[in-house]
């Protein structure tokens, strides 16, 4: 995480606590207000990478080892939302962070809205809707990564929940939810017609559910990777996740990586021109996975255990979701640190096919040059 970043996210934060100040409330981290928390899988520790700036030089005194301890989902009775990215009260006009995931996501939906939710909090009664409901939308959402390892994962505590109490729990989207948004909560049992689309404004709901942030939990990480297990076919074994239809982290020498990619009989597969199961398909059959530093890398998800992972990775932003996402998953991760041009990659080739060689013989042999 670069400097710039750093700034901005301690920004949002400010300006959430001018906010909380503003409305007299406290941040519900912990569950203080909620009638019931159920707990649900294990306790767990994670040694990963937490610190972007350790990443350049990876080894195990670099990275932190983290205990969680049980996830748990939790209810809360008579919840207001508003806001065109909710922002969720209890009761006692406590801001319910569990809810947006994590505080990181709070201040970034405050921002998003916050006249919005000052207008809307004084000017007018909220719409009552009945049931129990579950906050699937947040200023992150979106991002394919973020939808994943943010939202989708928290099926795990919600099905836990319906399980034990048979509750029905309705997820609550974004009314421009996307077409492979659609198709992700398909595989979870859900319909078009099974969710409550967030428009804006004010409403309350007679209950919540939240669930823990489990994005660093392996076991939460594991569940989600098997719940969205579908039946694959027989791929090339070596597959690289290309950007050249995305605005930035594209690779400037093309050329040269294509012809590399090329001789190594390297297929190119473009996320965004591939359906949900296309892509669930393509990459759950890969052992060697390639690609720069982006969403189509949350692919590597549907991947087996031990498939080879290499980040093309920009210098000048360094960030390590993926690096832990392959870590929690059992993959074998490496990277390449990239100069920049205008937001897009100068990759040193000869250091890919030094990496490719390498990955193809133990693949093919098992063994390493």
């Amino acid at each position: 995480m670069n400097l710039t970043t750093k700034i901005k996210y301690k920004s949002y934060k400010l300006f959430s606590k001018i906010l909380c100040t503003t409305l007299n409330s406290r941040l519900d981290a912990t569950g203080f207000d909620s009638i019931d928390c159920l707990k649900f899988s294990t306790e767990e520790t994670y040694i990963g990478d937490f610190d972007d700036a350790s990443f350049s030089n990876i080894s195990i005194n670099n990275r932190v080892t983290k205990r969680f301890e049980r996830p748990e989902t939790c209810i809360y009775k008579n919840v207001s939302a508003l806001g065109e990215y909710p922002i969720v009260f209890t009761e006692n006009n406590n801001i319910i962070v569990s809810s947006m995931v994590d505080e990181d996501i709070f201040t970034l939906n405050v921002l998003g809205n916050m006249l919005d939710l000052l207008d809307t909090k004084i000017s007018f009664q909220p719409e009552q809707e009945n049931g129990a409901f579950f906050l699937l939308f947040n200023q992150r959402a979106s991002n394919y990564y973020h939808w994943h390892l943010e939202n989708l994962i928290k099926f795990q505590g919600v099905k836990m929940y319906e399980n034990r109490t048979g509750v029905e729990v309705t997820p609550i989207v974004n009314s421009n939810i996307s077409d492979w948004q659609l198709d992700t909560l398909k595989l979870f049992g859900y319909k078009k017609s099974d969710l409550h689309y967030w428009k804006g404004g004010h409403k309350k709901f007679d209950e919540v559910v939240t669930v823990s942030n489990l994005r660093h939990r392996p076991r939460s990480v594991n569940w989600l990777r098997e719940e969205m297990k579908t039946t694959s076919k027989s791929h090339e074994d070596i597959i690289y996740i290309s950007r050249e239809d995305a605005d930035k982290r594209k690779v400037e020498d093309q050329h040269e990586l294509q012809d590399l990619l090329d001789r190594n009989d390297i297929e190119i597969f473009i996320p965004g021109e591939n359906s949900l199961l296309e892509q669930i398909e393509r990459l759950s059959s890969a052992k060697f996975i390639i690609g720069p530093h982006g969403a189509g890398l949350t692919n590597m998800l549907h991947s087996k255990e031990n498939t080879h992972v290499l980040e093309l990775m920009p210098s000048d932003d360094i960030r390590t979701q993926y690096f832990n996402l392959a870590n929690m998953l059992g993959h074998e991760y490496s990277y390449i640190l990239c100069d920049t041009t205008k937001s897009n990659l100068e990759v040193d080739v000869g250091q890919v096919e030094d990496i490719i060689i390498k990955i193809k013989n133990e693949i093919e042999y098992g063994f390493s040059d």
